[in-house]
């Protein structure tokens, strides 16, 4: 609505149609066009892609949030970035532009100072394919090691959110873990990484697929 008032001379202002006017007597007119809400088909295909990239990394943070974010995560957050920044910046090359993980050795589920072990390998029991086996050089440890770090593996399953401990310590040189006999001989994708044993701190994780 535009409002008229003359006392000496004109003075109108308001908005008229998409159009804001104001126009005061004795000075020039000014007009300028009143700025419209952004639609949606006004993003481009780039921010379109990121913004789907991002609904699908923020979905992922809230499915592993509670067993992977906050005892894991947090303990690397900063004054600057929280344990939720940190998730989601590590994981979101991993999306494509549809939402979809297009990279399974770019997700990440720890992060943290402590060391991986030298060697460390992962192969299926040839005699049980539900069965998968972990061995990794336990010589020369490093001061930032210790014998009493834990084995954990992440096996990536939409149904399941949850890091499984192996019960092997970082001394013992080689794990099993038996698979949920619903998995069958299916390929997996592993996430192994060593926790203090008092859960203080993680290592990053190492990507394999058996």
């Amino acid at each position: 609505m535009a409002k008229a008032k003359t006392l000496g001379g004109l003075q109108l202002s308001g908005k008229l149609g998409d159009t804001l006017v104001f126009v005061r007597y004795g000075d020039e007119m000014i007009v300028r066009m009143a700025p419209s809400p952004r639609k949606k088909d006004s993003w481009s295909s780039k921010q379109q892609s990121q913004r789907v990239r991002f609904r699908a990394v923020t979905w992922h943070y809230r499915w592993y949030k509670e067993t992977v974010v906050v005892p894991i995560w947090n303990l690397s957050a900063t004054v600057r970035h929280t344990g939720f920044n940190l998730f989601v910046q590590a994981n979101m090359p991993a999306f494509d532009q549809t939402g979809k993980v297009s990279d399974y050795s770019l997700l990440h589920f720890s992060t943290g100072p402590v060391p991986l072990p030298q060697n460390l390998t992962v192969e299926r029991n040839p005699e049980n394919p539900a069965q998968v086996q972990f061995r990794w050089s336990t010589n020369r440890l490093s001061q930032a090691e210790m014998a009493s770090d834990k084995l954990m593996v992440f096996a990536y399953n939409p149904g399941y959110k949850s890091p499984l401990n192996t019960g092997a310590s970082r001394a013992d040189g080689v794990a099993s873990l038996d698979l949920p006999t619903d998995w069958g001989d299916r390929q997996l994708h592993l996430y192994l990484y060593f926790q203090r044993a008092d859960g203080s701190a993680y290592s990053n994780d190492r990507y394999f697929t058996v």
